[in-house]
C-alpha cells in the first residue's frame, strides 16, 4: 500500500495551538501547515493542543501520519507531506522552486523575528495580551511558567540576531515603540526596519497575482500567509506596529491575507461543528475534541494526566497505550510480529523515560531522600563518656585535697620552695647539708 493511498484512508491528524482573531491558530508555523493542507484539499483532522509537551521535540505543530509515525515542526511536516505525494510545488519550474526557497527563508527569518519582537519585547503587549492568553489556554502544570519560557526563548533569539537593541536584553516600553516612526530613523528598532523591507519585497513579488506564482497556490503562499496573518490580524495590542504598517503601506498584502483567510474559514469548521456553515457538503477538515493517541513519547505521557484526566477522556487514552489493557485485548490478538515488537519497544521507552525523570529529579535535588544513621547517636555517646571521665577526675582531685595533707605542685623541685608552700618549717642549711 502506497503512502498516498494510506493517507486517503486514514486522515492526517494535526495538533496545533488554538486560534484567535478569526484565525484557526495563533502560531505562524501551525498556520502555515494548516494553510498548506487546505490548499492541498486532502482530508485531515485538527486537534487544538495547548501543551507543546505532547510533541517529541517540545514544539508545535505535530502531525500524526499513522499509528507509528509522528512529526513535529513545520519544516519536517511540509517535507513529509511532499514525500506522501501532497506537493503544492509540482507546477513550479526549477527557477521558481529556487525563488520559493529564498522567499521562504526570508519569511521564516525576518517575519518571525518581527512577530517575536512585537509579542515578547514590547512590555505592554506581553503583559496585557500574550501572557494572559497562553496562561488561560495552558494546562495547570505549565500555566505559570510557559509564557515566561517562551519569552526567554524569544529574547535569546533576538539577542543572537542582534535585533533587540543590544546583546543584553531589555524590554521595550510602549513609549519607545510609539516613537519608532520612519521620520525618526535613529529610534526605529532594527527588526522593524528589516520587516518593512521584507514587506516591500513580498508586495513587489506578489504584484497583481492571486498567489506568488500565478493562479495556483504553492508552499510559499502557505508559509508567507502563516506569518503575515499573525502580523495583520493581531489587533488587541496597544501598539500593533506591524498591523498599522501593513494596512497603511501594503494594501496588496492585506488583500492577499483576506482572501486566504476566507478560504480557511470555509474549509476549517468552527469548534463543535462537523461541516462548513452555509454549505451542504461536509468539510474535509474534522475537528477533534479528544486528544489523539500519538506514538509513545515521554512528553505526551506526562501531558496526558494534567491535560485530559479532568473530563477529557484521559484514562481511556492512557489504557489504550498500555499493551495489556482490557480495551486493547482484541486488537492485541491480531498484532503482527512487527507491531508486537513496536509495542515492546514503546513500553521500554516509557519505562526508560520514567527512570530518567526520577533520576533527574533526585540528581538536581528537587526531591531529596535522607537516610537516618547512628553516627550522630554514637558521637553523642562518646561526648557523654568524655564528660563523665572528666567529672570523675575532678571528683578524685577534690577527695585528695580533703585528706588534710597539703601537697605542693609536682612541677616544683626545690625542697625549700616546696616546704614554704605547704607551711613546713625551713631547716637550717647545716641540717639540710647533713
Amino acid at each position: 500500500m502506497s503512502d498516498s493511498t494510506r493517507t486517503s484512508q486514514v486522515p492526517l491528524v494535526l495538533c496545533a495551538w488554538p486560534g484567535r482573531w478569526q484565525l484557526p491558530t495563533v502560531d505562524p508555523f501551525c498556520l502555515a501547515v494548516q494553510t498548506y493542507l487546505v490548499f492541498a484539499d486532502v482530508p485531515w483532522a485538527l486537534y487544538e493542543a495547548a501543551d507543546p509537551a505532547i510533541s517529541p521535540s517540545g514544539e508545535l505543530p505535530v502531525l500524526k501520519v499513522d499509528e507509528r509515525e509522528v512529526l513535529s515542526g513545520a519544516e519536517s511536516i511540509l517535507r513529509r507531506l511532499k514525500a506522501l505525494g501532497i506537493d503544492l510545488d509540482t507546477h513550479l519550474n526549477n527557477q521558481e522552486k529556487a525563488e520559493s526557497v529564498a522567499y521562504r527563508a526570508l519569511a521564516e527569518g525576518t517575519l518571525h523575528d518581527a512577530q517575536l519582537y512585537e509579542w515578547f519585547a514590547v512590555e505592554e503587549n506581553f503583559v496585557d495580551v500574550v501572557r494572559p492568553f497562553y496562561s488561560r489556554i495552558s494546562p495547570l502544570r505549565t500555566r505559570y511558567f510557559l509564557p515566561i519560557r517562551m519569552r526567554t526563548n524569544a529574547r535569546d533569539r533576538l539577542s543572537e540576531r542582534c535585533l533587540s537593541g543590544s546583546r543584553e536584553y531589555a524590554p521595550i516600553s510602549e513609549a519607545t515603540v510609539a516613537a519608532a516612526t520612519p521620520e525618526d530613523p535613529d529610534q526605529v528598532p532594527v527588526v522593524l526596519k528589516q520587516v518593512r523591507d521584507c514587506y516591500a519585497v513580498l508586495s513587489a513579488k506578489l504584484g497583481e497575482q492571486t498567489y506568488f506564482f500565478g493562479d495556483r497556490p504553492s508552499s510559499l503562499d502557505a508559509v508567507v500567509f502563516g506569518h503575515l496573518a499573525i502580523h495583520l490580524y493581531a489587533d488587541e495590542f496597544r501598539q500593533p506596529k506591524l498591523r498599522h504598517m501593513l494596512i497603511k503601506d501594503y494594501p496588496r498584502l492585506v488583500a492577499y491575507c483576506d482572501r486566504i483567510r476566507g478560504q480557511l474559514q470555509k474549509a476549517i469548521p468552527v469548534a463543535g461543528a462537523s461541516s462548513v456553515p452555509g454549505t451542504s457538503a461536509p468539510s474535509k477538515v474534522q475537528r477533534l475534541d479528544k486528544m489523539p493517541i500519538l506514538p509513545a513519547t515521554l512528553g505526551a505521557i506526562l501531558a496526558l494526566p494534567a491535560q485530559q484526566l479532568f473530563g477529557r477522556d484521559g484514562w481511556r487514552a492512557v489504557t489504550a497505550w498500555w499493551p495489556w489493557s482490557a480495551s486493547s485485548t482484541t486488537a492485541k490478538k491480531e498484532l503482527t510480529p512487527e507491531e508486537r515488537d513496536f509495542a515492546r519497544k514503546r513500553l521500554w521507552s516509557i519505562l526508560g523515560g520514567a527512570a530518567f525523570m526520577i533520576g533527574y529529579v533526585l540528581w538536581h535535588g528537587i526531591i531529596s531522600i535522607d537516610f537516618e544513621s547512628n553516627e550522630e547517636e554514637e558521637e553523642e555517646e562518646e561526648e557523654e563518656e568524655e564528660e563523665e571521665a572528666v567529672e570523675e577526675e575532678e571528683s578524685k582531685e577534690e577527695e585528695e585535697d580533703d585528706d588534710g595533707e597539703e601537697r605542693p605542685p609536682a612541677y616544683i623541685d626545690n625542697p625549700l620552695l616546696r616546704s614554704m608552700l605547704v607551711g613546713i618549717p625551713v631547716a637550717a642549711e647545716d641540717d639540710v647539708e647533713n
